[in-house]
């Protein structure tokens, strides 16, 4: 099981993920910083101390402390190489797309991609057609353009921009009122984070063997989540 939560303050963004293990409770943290920080300069105790002012409530409910094993400064960019394929090379996650991790779809699209691609080759060598392998790159720009635009969404509606002015800003404040006060739009919002069925993957059924007996070699059309 995951939980996320987001806390949007003028001075910058910060995502914390839970993530259940079987042994420990794992966090994903995210804090914004100056893209040419380094990692050294944020030590231990620096990280915690803006974790506590950014998460501070007036309830005081306090930020659980752990070892932090990993630490790096991530660039917040967007990039779709389209189309996905060309001749017999295909591409499949961050090599023909790139989201800001604030909508938390970068595994998932490439899992998507490797499944929808790998449907195609099923196809391919089991019965000679190249029909899905030629619809790749289409099917799958389907989703990631989906993807790319609800986390451009999620990052203009909860990261501080450099260039931001107190127009902009109010507008943030305007769409995340809208969004708490919206059953609608948190439907829609928990929808697209947690993800959707594949779409338009091949189901092929039950094809024949050269021996001449019936194998089933893929039936997944629409069931597979992101994970």
């Amino acid at each position: 099981m995951t939980e996320v939560e987001f806390a949007f303050r003028r001075e910058a963004l910060r995502r914390l993920e839970f993530r259940e293990e079987v042994e420990a409770a794992l966090c994903d943290l995210y804090l914004q910083c100056d893209p040419t920080d380094h990692p050294a300069a944020w030590g231990d105790e620096r990280i915690w101390a803006e974790l506590d002012e950014r998460l501070s409530t007036h309830a005081g409910w306090p930020l659980p402390r752990g070892e932090i094993f990993q630490k790096g400064v991530i660039a917040m960019r967007s990039f779709v190489l389209e189309p996905m394929s060309y001749g017999t090379l295909y591409l499949a996650g961050d090599a023909a797309h790139i989201v800001p991790p604030t909508g938390a779809k970068g595994l998932n699209l490439a899992v998507a991609d490797v499944q929808v691609l790998a449907s195609a080759f099923a196809e391919r060598y089991a019965t000679g057609k190249s029909t899905a392998l030629e619809r790749y790159s289409s099917a799958a720009l389907e989703r990631v353009w989906a993807a790319e635009h609800f986390s451009w969404w999620m990052t203009s509606m909860l990261h501080r921009f450099p260039d931001s002015d107190a127009f902009g800003y109010r507008m943030q404040r305007a769409q995340l009122a809208k969004v708490i006060s919206s059953t609608a739009l948190q439907t829609a919002l928990a929808e697209q984070y947690v993800g959707s069925p594949l779409p338009g993957a091949a189901a092929y059924g039950k094809v024949s063997s050269p021996r001449g007996r019936s194998r089933t070699l893929a039936d997944r059309a629409g069931s597979a989540p992101d994970p």
